[in-house]
């Protein structure tokens, strides 16, 4: 990574919004390899987001080549984010998609056995 990676604007705004929300966040902003800016825990769900600044016009915020083909190789939930409407509503998904996979989270037999670890105090 880059020393001073640059950040969008918003980028600080967005990451903290995720992290009141209780989601585990890792800022990657100026990995190598079009790796997207946040990678962003919740519940049993990981997604990736590339923050950019929604203010900017279209022009300024387009992806970059590294970054466009990490989106189409990479298969899992890819977000790109320009404002905290959009943050909160990939929140929403996040929350819903995280809930769905709780309630199937003890049906996997490679699961089962395990349950003292989440229930332990």
């Amino acid at each position: 990574m880059r020393h001073n990676p640059r950040k969008d604007r918003n980028h600080n705004e967005i990451k903290e919004f995720f992290e009141l929300q209780g989601c585990t966040v890792w800022d990657a902003a100026g990995g190598h390899g079009g790796i997207p800016d946040l990678i962003i825990g919740f519940g049993n769900v990981t997604i990736l987001v590339e923050v950019k600044d929604g203010k900017k016009p279209p022009s300024e915020r387009k992806l970059t080549g590294a970054q466009l083909e990490f989106f189409n190789r990479m298969q899992g939930a890819n977000f790109v984010c320009y404002d905290i409407k959009q943050a909160e509503e990939i929140m929403s998904s996040l929350q819903s998609a995280s809930y769905k996979l709780h309630d199937r989270f003890f049906e996997w037999p490679c699961l089962q056995g395990l349950d003292f670890l989440l229930n332990s105090e």
